[in-house]
């Protein structure tokens, strides 16, 4: 049984362990690659793009939660830490930073010229926790339509294909996945459409 919560990324880790814990799951996904748990388990790890696009997010979105006090990513790093502490299988679901970042490199000038702009846009206002999802990736798809896909489209079909891969390998396991709020709709049409049983149990935090 797969059950698929969405957050956003500001959920504060007691929360993430609650829900684990009235869950009671024999496995535990996270919207993470490798490379992002090797950065969070293993301090002297250090991902070389703090000079690229995701880079440069990566960094806006964290300099602004430690000014607001608030901790971005509290949501997969808990439910992470959670697993490990607990020996509890992690399944690691997303697409590799790595791979992210070099796609990025290939966006249309007028694409990165318009992420400058919001990223601009974005450290003058504080971060928002309530976002309307649909409305930011329609928007996103309609303005920035290569990055979208790379950063969207394509990350949703390889969460998909993953949790369909371990849905087939673990049919007796009861699997407790976190996902961005923003990629859940998405990946559960996805999911639907290839599965003979079409119902997976979901909820929203956050």
């Amino acid at each position: 049984m797969i059950k698929i919560i969405g957050t956003t990324h500001l959920v504060k880790s007691k929360v993430i362990e609650d829900i684990i814990k009235k869950e009671k799951p024999d496995m535990i996904g996270v919207e993470l690659c490798k490379t992002r748990f090797d950065i969070f388990t293993k301090p002297l790890e250090q991902l070389k793009q703090n000079e690229s696009l995701v880079g440069k997010i990566s960094n806006a979105l964290n300099k602004k939660s430690q000014e607001e006090n608030l901790d971005y990513g509290s949501d997969m790093k808990s439910a992470m830490f959670y697993a490990i502490n607990n020996k509890i299988p992690l399944l690691l679901l997303d697409k590799d930073i790595n791979e992210i970042t070099n796609s990025l490199q290939a966006i249309p000038e007028s694409e990165k010229v318009c992420l400058q702009e919001e990223l601009l846009k974005f450290e003058s206002m504080p971060l928002q926790k309530d976002v309307d999802e649909e409305k930011v990736l329609l928007e996103m798809k309609k303005r920035i339509p290569v990055t979208y896909h790379i950063l969207v489209e394509s990350r949703d079909n390889y969460i998909t294909d993953k949790i369909r891969e371990f849905e087939l390998c673990y049919k007796n396991k009861r699997i407790l996945i976190f996902l961005g709020k923003a990629h859940v709709k998405s990946i559960l049409k996805k999911l639907s459409e290839r599965r003979e049983n079409k119902d997976i149990d979901r909820s929203y935090i956050g």
